[in-house]
């Protein structure tokens, strides 16, 4: 329902910014936001250079460059588009729909301080861990064990979690999805995108995208 509320709200917005455009301009106000669309179905956040090179790509080549970009701009500054920030010097964006999501569910993580029971205890954890270890012949980051014990002995509802690319995470994911199992528990994923799902799909999580 997040999703659904955003996308309407954000949709209503593109339609006005296109009618702005007018014209020419305003077919390619809509290519541009498809090319959007195309981008945040995988990816949270994009690089300006990916925009409009979808957006070229969709229109088959009969815009200009400077026209392409022309439209980028307006639609950033009419606001259906944000603008995040930088990572190693490139700006990088998203969606207005997608910070909508990502800040209604900061909302509702705030709501769910201490309203859970802990399933396990952090010792019956680490048993699990060591027993998994042995099994498999290779230990566990203190990170790993650390994100573990977050999620199964918290007495949050939501538990916010960040991991850098390579740091584990599905390895982590499988054993919390086991351990919840083990109690009794269903684990179903959600994903901002198609490839934040796929990624706890491959640990045996069914999964879906937030709009899905």
């Amino acid at each position: 329902q997040i999703g659904r509320d955003a996308q309407e709200r954000v949709a209503r917005d593109f339609h006005g910014v296109t009618n702005d455009l007018g014209g020419g301009d305003q077919e390619l106000g809509e290519i541009l936001i498809r090319a959007v669309k195309t981008r945040t179905s995988s990816e949270a956040v994009f690089e300006k250079k990916d925009i409009l090179g979808e957006t070229a790509k969709i229109s088959l080549g009969v815009f200009s460059a400077e026209k392409i970009e022309t439209a980028f701009e307006t639609i950033l500054e009419e606001g259906s588009m944000v603008q995040l920030g930088s990572v190693k010097g490139v700006d990088v964006y998203s969606s207005r729909e997608m910070q909508m999501m990502e800040q209604t569910i900061i909302s509702l993580i705030n709501q769910s301080r201490n309203r859970h029971s802990a399933l396990y205890k952090e010792d019956e954890i680490n048993a699990h861990l060591n027993a998994k270890e042995e099994e498999q012949g290779w230990k566990f980051t203190a990170g790993q064990r650390a994100a573990v014990v977050a999620v199964v002995a918290g007495k949050d509802l939501v538990t916010v979690i960040q991991g850098d690319a390579g740091t584990g995470k599905t390895t982590y994911a499988r054993e919390i999805k086991n351990l919840i199992e083990e109690r009794g528990g269903r684990v179903f994923g959600v994903g901002f995108t198609g490839k934040a799902a796929v990624e706890l799909e491959n640990v045996g999580v069914e999964s879906r995208t937030i709009d899905s």
